[in-house]
């Protein structure tokens, strides 16, 4: 039987984000209400590297201050690649890194990584792209 798997987006107002199957999946553009959401234990959170008040970078250190967060996969994303942006992530704890906007492959690619030894995701589960129902808005959450 397959588990549940929640994924938490901490991204810019007017981000796609990729619907999924088999996931409970919550968006949010407020990075205060994103990290209430952690305090559920998901398993994979999104995190855009673009915020503005609490930056993406500050989000991450906040995520990994607490052991209890150890577990969650972090994985970054951005619009534009930034070398010493990414290596700064990397060092405080992100998992992978994505391009913005999101692409359906790469989000497969990860997941799938990330499932090997969690049995989370099979093969065939399928990433769609739902717009009127996937653009990241304030407390917009999309239960799969």
């Amino acid at each position: 039987m397959m588990k549940k798997f929640d994924l938490v987006y901490i991204v810019r107002e007017g981000v796609l984000v990729p619907k999924i199957n088999k996931c409970k999946t919550l968006v949010f553009n407020n990075v205060i209400e994103g990290l209430q959401a952690i305090k559920l234990r998901p398993h994979v959170v999104f995190i855009d590297l673009g915020l503005t008040r609490v930056t993406g970078i500050d989000c991450l250190k906040m995520i990994r201050s607490n052991p209890l967060n150890h577990q969650i996969k972090i994985v970054v994303c951005s619009k534009k690649y930034n070398l010493n942006l990414l290596q700064k992530s990397f060092a405080m704890g992100a998992d992978f890194y994505i391009g913005l906007p999101f692409d359906e492959g790469d989000i497969k690619t990860i997941l799938h990584e990330i499932s090997k030894n969690m049995k989370y995701f099979s093969l065939e589960d399928v990433i769609t792209y739902t717009p009127k129902d996937t653009l990241a808005y304030q407390n917009h959450d999309v239960d799969i």
